[in-house]
């Protein structure tokens, strides 16, 4: 998992889909993971939903990030 307190947005979450992605063992080898799952609390669910399931950004333009992750919404976060 990775955790942030940067504005939910395309960039800040294309960051942490790399971060988590760059991840190795203690090894040096990569872990292999590929996140499908944008866990938030409450208050983010709409700058979520326009990260991962709007179909256009907010400048009208194809978003790249729909459909990269399930949104699950967590009340335990709030």
């Amino acid at each position: 998992a990775v955790r942030s307190t940067a504005h939910l947005n395309n960039d800040n979450y294309a960051e942490a889909r790399a971060a988590m992605m760059s991840l190795r063992n203690d090894s040096g080898d990569p872990l292999g993971l590929v996140p499908d799952v944008l866990v938030v609390p409450p208050k983010h669910e709409a700058g979520a939903r326009r990260v991962v399931a709007a179909s256009l950004s907010s400048g009208g333009g194809t978003n790249e990030w729909a459909g990269s992750a399930e949104l699950l919404i967590s009340p335990w976060l709030a």
